[in-house]
């Protein structure tokens, strides 16, 4: 048996995010998917083209650019260990971030901001690990 606490959902880390470690060193502070910051600046980003969409006229590569918007500023909170080719730290910015998602050299960087931010397993109140060690 387990604690109902296993399948339940901390809101602080769904909003403020939680560092996971992406490669090398480099570690990003990703937001839940669905979390109410995100999905609110989305909704006002996607507003103006509801006539596009409803008509089914919305570009795709428009749409994916608008999401990349939403994620560099609500899911991509903060980021440790990214350095420039010279090793100068690169201080996260929700600008830089979506710098990094536009790129195409990067676009692994934002696949996995979002299959983090969509996988609930990182948002449980009590995680595997502190399941364990109680």
């Amino acid at each position: 048996m387990a604690k109902l606490s296993v399948i339940a959902v901390d809101a602080t880390k769904s909003i403020d995010g939680i560092f996971v470690p992406y490669y090398s060193d480099i570690e990003l502070k990703i937001a839940r998917l669905n979390n109410p910051k995100y999905e609110k600046f989305l909704q006002k980003l996607i507003e103006p083209h509801i006539r596009e969409i409803r008509a089914n006229n919305f570009d795709r590569d428009k749409r994916l650019d608008l999401a990349k918007q939403a994620a560099a500023k609500y899911l991509l909170v903060d980021w440790k260990n990214i350095e420039d080719e010279n090793g100068k730290k690169i201080p996260y910015s929700p600008e830089k971030a979506l710098e990094l998602f536009r790129d195409s050299k990067f676009v692994d960087l934002y696949n996995f901001v979002i299959g983090v931010a969509n996988s609930a397993e990182f948002y449980r109140q009590e995680t595997k690990v502190e399941s364990i060690k109680n």
